[in-house]
C-alpha cells in the first residue's frame, strides 16, 4: 500500500485503526496514553527454514500446536456442563465392598449422586434425562495421585476421556491454583485438581522448587503456601533431616498434610514418626543418592503406620531406550494423541545412548517391585495409584494410569484392590473420604461406564463407553468427537511442520490475537508457556507484544530459568 493511504488511516478512531492497518498492509501503529498515534517500524519477516535453529523451529511449532489445543479445551469447557440425569440398567461398583449392585440406577443432580436403587424402583426426577446403561458396568471415576500439569492442556483432555476425573498435582504454582478453581467451577474441562505447594528442597532446580536453607525459611515457606491456599506441602530429596522435620511440623500446625519424597538423609522410620502422609516413588525405601535399596528395616517401620505409598511404577517408561522405547512409541492407540512437536522430543529422548545414570534409573523399577512385594506382607500396607505424567517422556496422560493399575494386578493385587488405589484409597489419603472415589449418595458424580466388569480383570477399565465428571456426562459419541477434535488439532500441527514455510509478521499477529482472545475469556495459561512465548517475541524484536504476553501471567514473578526461546 502507498504510504499516503496508510497515513489517511491515522485519523481513524482507535481501536478500528489497528485492524485496518494490519489488513491493508501498513506499518503497525500504537497509541500512547495521550491519545496520539505513533508509527512503528514494520515487524521483521522471519524465515523459519533459514534463520532459525532446529530447537527454535521446534519451539515455534510447540507454541502453535499448544495454542490449537488450548482453543480446543476452551471450546470443550464452554460446551460441557453438568446436567441432571439417571443412569439406569447398570451394574454398580460402589467400592464400599466388592459386590456389584446388579441392574441398578444412579440419580445425578447438581454434580452429585442423589440416589441409588434398583432400576425398577428409582423415581426419575422431573426434567432429568434417562440414560440406558445397557447392562454395562458403572465404576467410580479414577484418581491419578501423582501428576504434573506442566506440558500441555491435552493432559486435561486425555485424563478425562480415559476416566481420570481427579488428579493430585505435586508441584504447585499459582497458575495451577487458578486451574484448580476453574475446574471446580466447571469453567475448565479438566479433572478435579488437588495441588501441593511448590516443592520445598535444598536446591531450586531453576525455579522448579523453592530452595530452603534454614528452619526459619522452612516454616515461612509453609505458612506462605498455606495462606495461598495450596492443599498440601511437598518435600523433596535434598532437605536435611532438621529442615524436613521443621516443614512437616509447621504443615501440621497449619492444618495441612506433608507429602512427597523422603529426603536422602531421612530414614523411613523418621518420616513415618513425623506424620508425613504420603510417600512418593518409594524414596527412602530406595536410597536416592545411590539408587540402591535401603538397608533399613523399612517393612517394620511401615507396619501399622497411617501412611500411603505411591510407587509410580510407570515411570519405568521414561527410562526405556532403543528397541524397548520404540515399541512404546509404536503404540498408535496412545501416541496418536501426543502433539507432534512433543512426540519428536520423546523420540529424541528414546534414541539417547544408555549411559551409566540411565542404567541405574532402569534398576528403579525392579527395586520398586521388590519393595512393593515386601510391603504387601503387611496386613495394613496402603497404596495409591500415581504416574508422574505431565513432566516425563513416554508417559501418555490418562492411558498411563491404566498401566499403573495393570502392574498392581500383575504384582498380586486383586482387581478390586487395584481399583481401590485409584478410588477410595485416593480419597481417604487426601482426607476426602466419601466425597469422590465411591458411588454413594452425596458423593461426586464421577463415573466410568464400562463394557466389561473390571472386578474380573482390571484391564477392563480401558473399555470405556462413557465418562461422568462432576456431573458432566460424556457419552460414547461425545468422547469419540473429543478425541477426533484433538487429532484434528494435531493434524494441523503436523501440516504446519511438514510445510516448514517462512514465519511472517502476520503469523505473529495471528498468534497474538488468538492468545489475547482466550485470555479475555478467562482462560488459564501455564505461566512458563507464556514466558516462552514472550521470549520468542523479544527475540524477533517485538518487545511490546512480549510485555502484553507477560501481563497474561497469573504470577509475574514465576518462571523457569531454563525455559526460554533462544
Amino acid at each position: 500500500m502507498e504510504k499516503s493511504a496508510c497515513l489517511k488511516l491515522l485519523v481513524t478512531p482507535m481501536p478500528v485503526v489497528a485492524a485496518l492497518v494490519l489488513a491493508m498492509g501498513c506499518e503497525r501503529v500504537s497509541q500512547p496514553s495521550n491519545g496520539a498515534v505513533v508509527q512503528e517500524m514494520p515487524e521483521p519477516q522471519i524465515d523459519l527454514s533459514v534463520d532459525w535453529s532446529e530447537s527454535q523451529r521446534s519451539g515455534w511449532y510447540s507454541l502453535m500446536e499448544e495454542l490449537e489445543i488450548q482453543e480446543l479445551v476452551a471450546d470443550l469447557s464452554s460446551h460441557h456442563q453438568p446436567s441432571d440425569y439417571v443412569v439406569e440398567n447398570v451394574n454398580v461398583i460402589t467400592m464400599q465392598d466388592d459386590t456389584p449392585l446388579l441392574n441398578h440406577a444412579v440419580v445425578v443432580s447438581d454434580g452429585k449422586i442423589l440416589a441409588i436403587g434398583p432400576s425398577a424402583d428409582v423415581v426419575v426426577p422431573d426434567g432429568a434425562e434417562v440414560i440406558d446403561g445397557g447392562g454395562r458396568w458403572l465404576a467410580p471415576g479414577l484418581t491419578d495421585m501423582h501428576v504434573h500439569n506442566l506440558e500441555s492442556h491435552s493432559q486435561h483432555i486425555l485424563n478425562v476421556v480415559m476416566g481420570v476425573t481427579t488428579v493430585r498435582d505435586l508441584d504447585g504454582f499459582p497458575f495451577l491454583l487458578k486451574m484448580r478453581d476453574a475446574a471446580a467451577e466447571n469453567l475448565l474441562f479438566a479433572p478435579r485438581m488437588f495441588v501441593s505447594g511448590t516443592i520445598l528442597n535444598g536446591s531450586d532446580f531453576g525455579g522448579y522448587a523453592r530452595k530452603i536453607d534454614t528452619v526459619e525459611e522452612a516454616r515461612d515457606a509453609v505458612r506462605e503456601q498455606a495462606a495461598l491456599g495450596y492443599d498440601f506441602i511437598k518435600t523433596h530429596n535434598s532437605l536435611s533431616a532438621e529442615l524436613f522435620l521443621a516443614i512437616v511440623e509447621e504443615a501440621h500446625a497449619q492444618g495441612m498434610d506433608a507429602v512427597g519424597h523422603i529426603p536422602v538423609p531421612v530414614r523411613v522410620e523418621t518420616a513415618v514418626s513425623s506424620g508425613m502422609r504420603t510417600f512418593e516413588h518409594f524414596k527412602g525405601y530406595i536410597v536416592d543418592s545411590a539408587l540402591t535399596i535401603s538397608d533399613e528395616d523399612y517393612v517394620a517401620a511401615t507396619d501399622g503406620a497411617e501412611v500411603w505409598n505411591t510407587p509410580t511404577f510407570t515411570t519405568y517408561l521414561n527410562h526405556l531406550r532403543g528397541d524397548d522405547a520404540t515399541r512404546v512409541l509404536a503404540n498408535e492407540e496412545m501416541m496418536q494423541y501426543v502433539p507432534p512437536a512433543m512426540l519428536q522430543r520423546w523420540k529424541n529422548h528414546a534414541a539417547q545412548d544408555v549411559d551409566q545414570v540411565t542404567v541405574l534409573r532402569q534398576n528403579i523399577y525392579p527395586m520398586s517391585r521388590q519393595i512393593f512385594t515386601e510391603l504387601r506382607t503387611l496386613d495394613d500396607a496402603k497404596f495409591l495409584a500415581g504416574t508422574d505424567s505431565g513432566s516425563y517422556e513416554l508417559l501418555v496422560p490418562g492411558f498411563v494410569l491404566h498401566e499403573e493399575l495393570r502392574i498392581f494386578q500383575e504384582l498380586g493385587m486383586t482387581p478390586f484392590e487395584a481399583l481401590e488405589t485409584a478410588t477410595t484409597n485416593a480419597a481417604v489419603a487426601m482426607r476426602q473420604d466419601g466425597e469422590f472415589g465411591v458411588i454413594a449418595p452425596g458423593a461426586a458424580a464421577d463415573f466410568v461406564l464400562l463394557e466389561q466388569n473390571p472386578l474380573e480383570n482390571i484391564e477392563n477399565l480401558q473399555e470405556i463407553e462413557a465418562v461422568a465428571m462432576r456431573g458432566i456426562w460424556i457419552d460414547a459419541a461425545e468422547r469419540d468427537q473429543i478425541l477426533a477434535q484433538l487429532k484434528d488439532a494435531i493434524a494441523r500441527s503436523e501440516a504446519r511442520i511438514s510445510t516448514a514455510g517462512p514465519v511472517t509478521a502476520s503469523d505473529f499477529d495471528d498468534y497474538m490475537t488468538r492468545l489475547a482472545v482466550l485470555k479475555d475469556n478467562g482462560f488459564v495459561y501455564r505461566d512458563h508457556y507464556l514466558d516462552y512465548a514472550a521470549s520468542m517475541y523479544e527475540y524477533v524484536g517485538r518487545p511490546n507484544d512480549a510485555e502484553r504476553i507477560h501481563a497474561m501471567k497469573t504470577d509475574s514473578d514465576f518462571g523457569f530459568s531454563w525455559f526460554r526461546f533462544e
